[in-house]
């Protein structure tokens, strides 16, 4: 069965690497909330420095020297588009120096997607959802996965998601991404607002209405 999904909201899932800013990417403002992210190509990059230089880089990048600084020392009047791997239009707000940015996950080829075994956990969920309603009766308020298992199966074998298989689903392009803020709520005896910036993460993600198949 070939299914069609589009995107209600901002998506995030990530592939576990983080990228840091003035070292693997730079922020460039074009005007009030609009700004965009370059997502440095390190290969590239070194094919525009003096190999002479080489052993310079290395030594700024180990003690953090922002890529702006670098290229002005070693590679002056480079244009930057030459050595970016992919650009973001980013709705993070203020960037702070060397703030990390999750990324989301991609193929080989650089497409992002959303893993086929991500969309069946929150299937799953959504079966076991509409289960709930029509059994209620049955649900222990106490032990929830019991009635999980009663419902979908008691063990990998008898499961009966085991018997469904769901492909990733692919974006075009890094035109479908973008960089945003993930925020971050906090139960905190003195204060009202759950909102809690300090431990906001700047992130990629899968931008809404963006359409995608799956099987």
């Amino acid at each position: 069965m070939n299914i069609k999904l589009e995107t209600l909201s901002s998506v995030h899932v990530g592939s576990g690497n983080e990228l840091i800013e003035g070292q693997d990417f730079m922020v460039i403002h074009r005007g009030k909330n609009s700004d965009i992210i370059n997502v440095i190509d390190v290969n590239k990059l070194g094919q525009y420095i003096d190999k002479k230089y080489i052993n310079n880089w290395v030594s700024m990048v180990n003690v953090g020297k922002a890529i702006g600084e670098i290229l002005k020392m070693l590679a002056p009047g480079l244009d930057l588009a030459k050595c970016t791997k992919y650009s973001l239009d980013s709705y993070a707000g203020a960037v702070k120096p060397k703030e990390p940015m999750k990324e989301v996950i991609r193929d080989g080829r650089g497409l992002p997607y959303l893993p086929g075994s991500s969309m069946k956990g929150a299937i799953r969920t959504a079966v076991l959802s509409e289960l709930a309603k029509k059994y209620a009766s049955m649900i222990d308020e106490r032990n929830y996965k019991r009635f999980e298992k009663r419902v979908l199966g008691n063990n990998p074998y008898t499961d009966l998601f085991k018997f469904i298989q769901v492909g990733d689903a692919f974006f075009e392009g890094n035109e479908s991404v973008i960089a945003t803020r993930l925020g971050c709520l906090n139960l905190r005896k003195a204060k009202a607002n759950l909102h809690d910036g300090k431990i906001d993460q700047l992130i990629e993600a899968i931008r809404i209405q963006k359409k995608a198949s799956f099987s």
